[in-house]
């Protein structure tokens, strides 16, 4: 908004208080401001009664001026001879500019006015019409402008009209004219004709220091008020929200020559986080993977830091971050390089330290005023000892960062809720999301969890790759990276490869399989009931069937881990069955594994056999989970299920684990780097040795259990790595958080069942800034026999509750999710790279407004938003909405009005609908655009110039309410 004299967007004026009784000479002869008098009342009858008016005044009275023309315009059109020539001449101010930045050399005075005007004031919205007029007579030659040319600043203020003349300290203004106490002299021709011919003649001879100002002049007034369609509005009001360039001022750190900018999408990105920051408090950053998440999150932090500094709402310099071990290194270097101090925190310090290092780190997150999450989805777990250290923070703002907000489904939404800060919702939400977890999660309605994700896009900043691509293509000399490369996500090829052939070898290994997968399914999985069954309150069902419940889950988990270990590799059954060091020697691996021993169930079954847990339901049990010897009868028949298994691994090939480590080898004939996944270490350890007898190639582990082995992948992936000829084989802690964009090629040495895990590996190498213009995935092709079930009973199963199970065993998110055939799984990973809506419908705030100008239903075309988008103008459009045809009564056209404000050093860019003078003002996005698109039909026309003034009156009427 505008302020001082300009008049503002409420067109606010401050009340002059009654002053004390001045002793003050006739106001005819010393015009001034005082009481019911002032110098406006005195110059405009004298200069609106002359045919050639002179106006001497400075650059900020160009408002005042068009207010004067306006009237001037009225005159003429009763009679076109009332003025032979209106002269209009503008000088200098003794205090040019607001501006907190400056340039070593200012230029002329024609750039200082168009700085002032256009960078600083703005003209305000009632006076669109006047401006047209101004510019219809400045065309016309009706006026004459100049602007001062000499080196000695011109500071007179001189209003000549044919009978009197005024000089003084009043500029050509709202206060000079009417509100600050001036002093002025007058001199009338006939009364001291003298005076008036040497006030004259100063005033003739100062105009003569002037040049030409016509075509210039002009040019500012087109520029400060461009009168255009409503579509251009709309485009122009859509780019002030989108492009983000508001912020400008907030982003302009320290920057080294060795550094990259930041590219147009990470300072959008700032600006939108800022602005969500501005209106709720919080923000989620959840753009696609490779976006430069941590650049942009660094900025981000320095970003909201200036702006509280800005505002005096400062209390604690330094703000908090919290992020996963692997990337903490990374973070302080961002925020070394953008110039803000901010103590990095490793996730693990919530959960896994002694207690007095954890409190101080509790301590400071407590007291942060700005707390920042990298990777927040691994805060979703609410039972997690690390996510409900977070929710005792008090920061003003919480800046949460991830590319994969949504894991589990309704449960993560919650979650995120909380993260965010539950105070930041309304009450009804609040009392949704109460009744939801009275029921601990369970049946969630449809519309509770559509009310929960339109709550949460309001705090959600999401650009997806096809987004980002899209403003890449509109200017991609601004995305460079590091070393000066044109930066853009690569091309994806996604493929298969066969895990056996068809051989004698492989025949009977598919056989082998089909059989663990019949001995599996008789496991009761007495593992995972080794704790009282208890009913949770909120079961809807009976004792019987929530034992029933419980028990054919617990056998599908027994089965499902035997069959997941099996399409891993025969070692990790092995693992599963006796633990890592017997599965070591058992596969003869070399490579160091895990520090801890895992798996061995059968020694697990032995311990626990006889020792049935103390059962509390008075309902009919079977009596293996009750008595001492048949939960030993039991268990020893579970150890036998699992040594029948271990048998029949013991007859199966090694051909599945040769053809994977093939597979590998084969691809570094075309690509210099090849990195493979697998969740399971003593695979990749299997791998890796097979790996090392192969000529010609660099093999390495990264599994996130050794900081060295993390950082040599990390150097040898990086971009403008020059290594060739490198296997990295990583487990899925390696999978966020990393950049290993030097390699072009994804191998997922086990089937990664969810759309999100197969995101993140990918994204290790699917960068904005890749060197590569194409990268290639493969996806593992099982036989039948390897795949697990899709039955739906068994997928049903898998579903059960976590808040059941979670209590007792941790589930795996396939469990959770179902799994997908591997044709879905590539299908459903290309629509994600595709498309503009993220898989998991979790939209941003800014989803609307950019439904506006893009898509099938967007309101304005794109030719018409790019033209607009760059645009500095500031702009009014009228609209005339038909009269309802439905309701014959009604004659008069229903008016509404839609404002956005632009960006401001005070604020962010707002949008407000008014659906009537009455109306309660709308601000959400969401609702301002639905209403915009109610009113903006068809059947809608732009209003010709000659309706402005009327225009004006309607507006009026809207704002003085």
């Amino acid at each position: 908004m505008e302020t001082g004299e300009q008049l503002s967007l409420l067109r606010q004026i401050e009340d002059v208080q009654a002053n004390p009784n001045l002793r003050l000479p006739a106001h005819d002869r010393f015009p001034h401001n005082h009481n019911r008098h002032t110098v406006k009342s005195v110059v405009f009858p004298d200069l609106l009664s002359s045919h050639r008016p002179l106006i001497i005044s400075g650059y900020t009275s160009l408002s005042m001026m068009i207010e004067f023309l306006a009237e001037c315009h009225q005159k003429l059109q009763a009679d076109e001879n009332a003025f032979d020539t209106i002269q209009i001449l503008i000088g200098n101010e003794p205090h040019p500019t607001q501006r907190t930045t400056f340039r070593l050399k200012d230029s002329n005075l024609a750039t200082e006015v168009q700085r002032y005007w256009l960078e600083e004031r703005g003209i305000s919205i009632f006076l669109c019409a006047k401006v047209i007029v101004a510019i219809e007579l400045l065309r016309s030659g009706k006026v004459e402008a100049r602007l001062s040319n000499q080196s000695r600043p011109l500071h007179a203020k001189i209003f000549r009209g044919d009978e009197a003349i005024t000089l003084g300290s009043s500029n050509f203004s709202q206060s000079g004219l009417e509100l600050q106490h001036e002093a002025n002299s007058r001199y009338q021709r006939e009364a001291e004709p003298e005076r008036y011919q040497e006030a004259c003649q100063m005033a003739e001879s100062y105009w003569e220091l002037g040049r030409d100002y016509q075509a210039e002049l002009i040019e500012l007034l087109e520029l400060l008020l461009s009168v255009v369609t409503w579509q251009e509005a709309m485009a122009r009001a859509c780019a002030e929200l989108l492009e983000g360039d508001w912020a400008i001022r907030y982003t302009q750190g320290l920057q080294y020559s060795d550094e990259a900018a930041l590219w147009p999408s990470q300072y959008q990105g700032i600006a939108h986080a800022l602005w969500v920051i501005e209106n709720v408090g919080s923000v989620l950053v959840a753009d696609a993977t490779g976006s430069g998440k941590t650049k942009t999150g660094a900025h981000l932090i320095r970003s909201v830091m200036q702006k509280m500094w800005s505002t005096g709402r400062i209390k604690t310099e330094i703000p908090i971050l919290l992020c996963p071990p692997s990337v903490e290194a990374s973070w302080q270097e961002e925020s070394q390089r953008c110039g803000q101090n901010t103590l990095t925190c490793s996730h693990g310090l919530l959960s896994n330290t002694t207690e007095d290092k954890r409190e101080d780190v509790l301590r400071l997150i407590r007291r942060a005023q700005v707390l920042a999450v990298d990777e927040a989805h691994r805060f979703l777990n609410l039972k997690s000892t690390r996510t409900r250290q977070l929710f005792n923070n008090i920061a003003d703002h919480v800046l949460l960062f991830t590319a994969t907000p949504i894991n589990r489904g309704p449960l993560d939404l919650i979650a995120i809720v909380d993260l965010l800060g539950a105070d930041n919702f309304d009450d009804d939400l609040l009392d949704t999301l109460s009744r939801i977890r009275r029921r601990r999660g369970e049946d969630i309605a449809q519309a509770e969890l559509e009310k929960i994700q339109r709550a949460i896009q309001r705090f959600t900043v999401r650009r997806t790759k096809t987004m980002l691509n899209r403003m890449i293509e509109s200017n991609p000399e601004a995305f460079r990276n590091k070393h000066g490369v044109p930066c853009r996500y690569p091309k994806h090829v996604t493929d298969v490869y066969i895990c056996d052939r068809n051989t004698a070898t492989a025949n009977k290994d598919r056989q082998l399989a089909a059989q663990i997968r019949e001995t599996a399914a008789q496991l009761k999985g007495i593992q995972y009931v080794q704790k009282p069954i208890e009913v949770p309150d909120f079961y809807g069902g009976t004792h019987e069937q929530y034992l029933e419940s419980r028990l054919s889950s617990a056998a599908a988990l027994a089965m499902y881990y035997v069959m997941a270990s099996l399409r891993s590799s025969r070692v990790r059954l092995i693992e599963l069955i006796r633990g890592t060091e017997f599965a070591k020697t058992w596969g003869k691996i070399s490579t160091r594994v895990k520090t801890q021993e895992t798996g061995n169930v059968i020694s697990g079954l032995q311990e626990k056999a006889g020792k049935p847990a103390q059962q509390t339901l008075d309902i009919p049990m079977p009596e293996w989970l009750t008595d001492p010897e048949q939960h030993e009868v039991a268990s020893q028949d579970e150890i036998r299920l699992y040594e029948r298994i271990e048998a029949l691994v013991n007859q199966m090939s090694d051909g599945r684990e040769a053809v994977k480590a093939k597979k590998l080898t084969d691809l570094l004939k075309k690509h210099g780097i090849v990195i493979a996944f697998d969740k399971s270490l003593i695979t990749l350890a299997d791998i890796h040795d097979r790996l090392r007898q192969h000529q010609g190639c660099e093999v390495m582990i990264a599994t996130g259990t050794s900081k060295a082995e993390r950082d040599k992948a990390n150097r040898a992936c990086q971009l403008g790595s020059q290594r060739k000829g490198v296997i990295l084989l990583c487990s899925d802690a390696m999978s966020e958080g990393i950049n290993l964009q030097q390699a072009s090629a994804v191998v997922n040495l086990d089937m990664p069942t969810v759309v999100r895990v197969a995101e993140q590996r990918i994204g290790r190498i699917d960068r904005m800034d890749s060197p590569h213009p194409q990268i290639e995935v493969f996806f593992p092709k099982d036989s039948e026999e390897f795949i697990l079930s899709s039955d739906q009973r068994f997928v049903d199963r898998m579903r059960f509750s976590s808040e059941m199970l979670g209590a007792n065993i941790p589930l795996p998110n396939e469990l959770l999710t179902g799994e997908l055939q591997l044709s879905d799984t590539i299908t459903r990973l290309n629509e994600v790279i595709e498309a503009d809506t993220p898989a998991d419908q979790l939209l941003d705030v800014f989803t609307p407004v950019r439904s506006l100008v893009e898509g099938e239903s967007a309101l304005v075309q794109r030719d018409i938003y790019e033209r607009m988008r760059t645009s500095d103008a500031r702009v009014i459009a009228s609209v005339r909405a038909l009269q309802r045809k439905r309701i014959s009564i009604v004659s008069a056209r229903r008016p509404w009005v839609f404002f956005a404000i632009a960006g401001t050093e005070w604020g962010a860019p707002r949008w407000v609908y008014l659906d009537s003078p009455q109306a309660k003002p709308v601000t959400d996005l969401e609702e301002v655009s639905q209403h915009l698109r109610n009113v903006l039909t068809d059947e809608v026309d732009n209003l010709p110039k000659d309706k402005l003034e009327q225009a004006a009156r309607v507006l009026q009427d809207f704002l003085q309410l």
